[in-house]
């Protein structure tokens, strides 16, 4: 999309206001239920229920990772100050520090398509791709479906308030949510029978692997398959089209409540105070102004099997390419 025509999409866009913030406190019980319900699963004797406990479970952590994401807008409601409670809330549930999670994530629209921005920029110095034993290991990962790429930025996030530098606003929130998810543990020790807290973290963990799966499969498209490139500085907003894809839009209620629309990504990036809400109609007006943006013909899956089935060279092409540039100099 270019600058007139972001402009012509500017005025229509912005127009699309939100009259009730209704169906944001509805996703929030939505969610809320999803968790009582998972955890009362997840602690059933029975093997079927267990499992379904631990799939929903994974289901109501990506769901408060939405959630948490439109918080970091300040979009998710009408009143900042209720985004940053909620947002600090689901981002509990999300096992993410709720601060830093915001400032990656905005510096992240502002750097979109770039080397400099932080979690590509975390991904290619984690990574040694030109590294055959690196490569090797990270081959296993992508063939295997493991997900290396959310895990990373998870690990990063927690480590991104005590960096030097860092607000110290950003850090004492990050020991207040460290200390509040080690007081939890202790809770759980006696919920769960074994009473024993390796065994509490072990048997949750499928849980959590099974949501940085769900976490990777719904970023990875969105990104991966458009170009980076090796430019400095901030990214103006109609040029995100470019460094950015949105994926086919998924049946209700998966779409809409559960995923909050995030597969009109492109709309998002080039107008990210758009209500979750409004971001299909927002779509709809770009794509009729620059038909090029308005292409959601492949899901998530479709993309996530053909970068899969390509070799990690070929897959992550840019990556090596990059890295083989910093060496090269």
């Amino acid at each position: 999309m270019n600058l007139e025509q972001y402009k012509t999409s500017k005025t229509s866009i912005r127009a699309l206001k939100v009259d009730s913030y209704a169906k944001s406190y509805f996703v929030v019980a939505l969610n809320i239920l999803m968790l009582f319900v998972a955890i009362r699963l997840f602690l059933s004797a029975n093997t079927a229920s267990h499992i379904a406990g631990i799939l929903l479970w994974a289901l109501q952590m990506n769901h408060s990772y939405l959630i948490v994401h439109e918080c970091c807008h300040g979009s998710f409601f009408k009143k900042a100050r209720t985004n940053e409670i909620l947002g600090n809330i689901f981002a509990f549930f999300a096992l993410l520090p709720f601060y830093s999670r915001r400032l990656e994530h905005l510096t992240h629209h502002r750097m979109a398509g770039t080397f400099d921005e932080p979690s590509t920029n975390r991904a290619v110095k984690r990574f040694q791709f030109i590294n055959p034993k690196a490569e090797f290991f990270i081959s296993i990962c992508w063939k295997l479906w493991v997900p290396i790429f959310s895990f990373n930025e998870q690990v990063m996030l927690w480590g991104l308030p005590f960096k030097e530098g860092t607000s110290p606003k950003i850090t004492k929130r990050a020991r207040i949510a460290l200390g509040t998810y080690g007081l939890l543990l202790v809770i759980c020790t006696f919920i769960i029978p074994s009473h024993n807290p390796l065994a509490v973290i072990a048997s949750f963990f499928p849980a959590f692997y099974a949501y940085m799966m769900l976490v990777e499969f719904f970023n990875l498209p969105h990104h991966l398959s458009s170009p980076f490139e090796d430019r400095k500085g901030n990214v103006p907003y109609h040029e995100q089209s470019y460094y950015s894809r949105s994926c086919a839009p998924m049946q209700a209620p998966f779409g809409p409540w559960l995923n909050l629309n995030f597969n009109y990504h492109i709309a998002h990036h080039l107008y990210p105070a758009v209500h979750w809400t409004k971001l299909r109609k927002a779509h709809e007006i770009m794509a009729e102004i620059d038909p090029s943006v308005g292409d959601v013909s492949k899901s998530e899956l479709e993309i996530n099997v053909n970068l899969r089935k390509q070799p990690l060279r070929k897959a992550l092409s840019k990556f090596y390419d990059y890295q083989r540039s910093q060496v090269a100099v």
